[in-house]
């Protein structure tokens, strides 16, 4: 797992894409994993909903961690930034520090949710799609996640 901001090429790229998070004044910082044969970038939030069962708290205090609802699948290594390093809260470093097996085994958990109700809403489109997956960032990446 590392640390780093997705790159200006990367936004350029999904610059239509209004459920991928983008800050006009600095980038998300974005903890990168590796699963299921692909690289994910998990976003840094702050004021994630309280309910919000598909993320990784790190600070409770102002409901900040990782948001797995806005995660996206980098299909480039030039989509990751080289140049900069973002500077890691130390409430979030400390956080995660020796959590990545269960921050692992959460997001594959939503992941696998995420491609479950998405095949499903495939199959039978006239059912409402389900609120945890119709604001996903993945949904850009159903090609890269073997849906379509």
């Amino acid at each position: 797992m590392e640390f780093c901001f997705l790159s200006k090429e990367f936004y350029e790229k999904y610059k239509k894409c209004k459920e991928i998070l983008v800050k006009q004044d600095r980038p998300y910082t974005v903890l990168i994993i590796e699963t299921v044969n692909k690289k994910f970038a998990i976003p840094f939030r702050s004021h994630i909903n309280p309910n919000n069962r598909d993320c990784f708290i790190t600070d409770k205090a102002n409901n900040a961690g990782l948001d797995f609802q806005k995660s996206v699948v980098i299909v480039k290594d030039s989509y990751v930034s080289t140049t900069d390093r973002p500077e890691v809260r130390n409430i979030d470093y400390i956080a995660i520090h020796f959590k990545d097996y269960e921050i692992k085994r959460k997001f594959e958990s939503f992941l696998k949710f995420f491609m479950s109700e998405f095949k499903r809403h495939k199959e039978k489109p006239e059912l409402k799609t389900n609120a945890r997956i119709q604001f996903c960032s993945l949904q850009y990446f159903t090609k890269e996640l073997g849906l379509e």
